[in-house]
């Protein structure tokens, strides 16, 4: 009898463990997915901002918007990668130069010039929120 109540014991222990386990995994996949969401509507709500800024053709906000997407997937597979951090800091400014001349083709010089300020303009407020 007692063999059974160690057995009994120890199962529920197990049971209950596992139950927090499963519990607090997917409360974090929930607020993975939430993340994930609010992302892309903060990136969405950017886009249609800097569009509006650029004043930006149909032809142009098109290809602009592929870019953008195009290099989005660079950026994310980079941060989901291994590696140490100075190398995916170097990565990471090599897409965002290609990036820019990609851009630099599509805009006038005078749009060109906004699309930077407003970059310099995120950068900032980047920096900003790092600090603290």
């Amino acid at each position: 009898m007692m063999k059974f109540t160690k057995y009994l014991l120890l199962f529920t222990t197990t049971l209950v463990f596992y139950n927090c386990s499963s519990t607090k995994n997917t409360n974090q996949s929930s607020v993975q997915t939430t993340q994930s969401s609010d992302r892309a509507t903060q990136i969405e709500e950017r886009m249609n901002t800097l569009s509006a800024k650029l004043n930006l053709t149909d032809e142009q906000e098109t290809q602009f918007r592929n870019i953008n997407e195009k290099y989005f997937n660079e950026m994310q597979s980079l941060r989901n990668s291994g590696g140490d951090r100075q190398s995916k800091f170097q990565s990471m400014r090599s897409i965002q130069e290609r990036k820019n001349k990609d851009v630099q083709i599509i805009l006038t010089d005078s749009q060109y010039q906004i699309y930077l300020d407003e970059m310099e303009k995120q950068r900032a407020q980047m920096r900003g929120r790092r600090r603290f």
